[in-house]
């Protein structure tokens, strides 16, 4: 693979679950907040992995390669979890749930490459126009690269973050922001948490909200920190944090504008109360 313009970067950080078989899109419908079965070829989608009780165990990217291949991206370190996660819920479908496949190799860019005929190419959709590269070989040593930390604050300002380990199951997807980046399908029928769901939408109203921050220290904190106001009271969690912005869950109509991590005692300033990031911001 090699660059003609624009950047690009081994996103080294991500890894695609390969769901493959003639049940796969029903199956998956029936598990992630998105709608699978009306997914066009060719496209991907931002969704999310429920517990009963509503709570995301995971958000990804889905990409339908053909009416019976997809290929989820997530966080490499959340690949083999999530697999098990779903393979309880298999039963007797016909679809192979695979972290061992064909695409280990994962390439962010935002310009044209000249790729193998056998790699993958996926739209990225957000305020950014990027596309992502399933690889079957690792990229040439020589490849221009600008690191993943910039994708990874591009996906911040978009409002669609892969979340880790540390925060799983703690956020419905309201309070991720899911409604406003086309992460949850209200029509689609059931599936694994949708009560719960539904019932925030159309009853209630999430009390905690996505929000970006400019990180103002030197040491850079953890997902999972919590933020706290300036009279020392809990205001919210760090669900991610790249070149010096953060993006964490606080609670809606927080007056301040600024807060500080519990742990690492960094200071934040304000950037967003809301993401996806509006224009102009």
């Amino acid at each position: 693979m090699n660059i003609t313009t624009g950047d690009s970067c081994n996103l080294d950080h991500l890894g695609a679950l390969c769901a493959e078989g003639r049940d796969a899109a029903q199956f998956l419908h029936g598990q992630v907040t998105s709608d699978v079965k009306g997914q066009a070829e060719g496209t991907t989608s931002f969704g999310g992995i429920c517990t009963p009780k509503g709570r995301v165990i995971a958000t990804f990217r889905l990409y339908r390669h053909r009416s019976d291949l997809f290929f989820m991206i997530l966080p490499k370190t959340r690949l083999e979890a999530v697999r098990q996660h779903l393979e309880r819920y298999r039963l007797r479908a016909s679809v192979t749930l695979s972290t061992d496949h064909a695409y280990p190799f994962v390439i962010g860019q935002t310009g044209t490459l000249e790729a193998s005929v056998s790699d993958i190419s996926l739209p990225w959709p957000g305020r950014h126009v990027r596309t992502l590269w399933l690889a079957t070989q690792q990229p040439n040593a020589t490849m221009e690269t600008v690191g993943s930390e910039r994708w990874q604050l591009m996906d911040m300002e978009d409002g669609r973050i892969l979340i880790g380990a540390a925060v799983t199951e703690l956020f419905t997807p309201h309070m991720l922001g899911m409604d406003l980046t086309d992460g949850i399908s209200l029509n689609k029928g059931c599936y694994t948490g949708q009560e719960v769901v539904a019932r925030t939408h159309y009853l209630g109203e999430a009390k905690r909200r996505p929000t970006l921050w400019k990180v103002e220290g030197s040491i850079e904190p953890s997902e999972g920190e919590k933020i706290l106001g300036t009279e020392g009271q809990e205001i919210g969690t760090v669900i991610a944090c790249q070149a010096s912005c953060m993006a964490g869950v606080t609670l809606t109509g927080y007056p301040e504008q600024v807060a500080c991590g519990a742990s690492s005692g960094t200071g934040f300033r304000l950037v967003s109360d809301v993401l996806p990031l509006r224009p102009g911001v």
